[in-house]
């Protein structure tokens, strides 16, 4: 009896010990103006992208088009880890045949990054917004708009002092249905994208 007891007295000292001593180490660490992904940090930086795909059918290869992505970022933590961002106006310029094609996307999303060590933070975001496109050239001109979502994830790696380099993948659903569309018109947009932040 007097065994137990004392493994209870040394337990509950031991828990008096680690656990406020462990809640200061956070709150310090939160405060350290060198913490990437705590609270109260912002983050802003963006990826460029460039793309060029040749079509085929039976064996023969048609119009080359282009694709120039320009996606910039800005994020605020909420709390550790938790970011709430923005893609406040990126632009996918395309070029296939007499026809150009531009984009503008309004997105927002909501995150999480992870601590995976002194320099790697794995993350994923889901997104959603609104995409207007415009063409013109080719056939007919035209101008559409509609409602997009989808989700990335990848790595932040912390390079350089107060910077990050972003890797990732990235799946966007867009719509844009013509006036009476019965069915959906739009993409399904799979992207592997890089780019760089700064955060303060």
């Amino acid at each position: 009896m007097k065994y137990q007891s004392g493994i209870a007295v040394n337990l509950i000292l031991l828990i008096c010990i680690v656990v406020p001593s462990y809640a200061v180490a956070q709150a310090e660490r939160s405060q350290r103006s060198d913490a990437f992904a705590y609270r109260g940090t912002w983050e802003l930086g963006g990826s460029l992208g460039f793309l060029a795909s040749t079509s085929v059918a039976s064996g023969s290869t048609g119009e080359t088009g282009y694709t120039l992505m320009a996606t910039p970022y800005v994020g605020y933590f909420l709390m550790h880890g938790l970011e709430l961002g923005a893609n406040p106006v990126a632009v996918k310029w395309s070029k296939q045949g007499g026809t150009t094609t531009t984009e503008l996307r309004m997105l927002a999303s909501v995150g999480y990054n992870f601590f995976a060590g002194s320099s790697l933070y794995p993350f994923v975001e889901g997104l959603a917004g609104y995409t207007r496109q415009e063409s013109s050239g080719g056939v007919a001109s035209a101008t559409l708009n509609g409602f997009s979502w989808g989700g990335r994830g990848g790595v932040k790696i912390a390079l350089l002092e107060h910077s990050v380099l972003v890797l990732g993948g990235q799946y966007l659903r867009v719509t844009l249905n013509p006036d009476g569309a019965d069915a959906r018109f739009g993409s399904n947009e799979i992207t592997a994208f890089a780019g760089w932040s700064v955060w303060f």
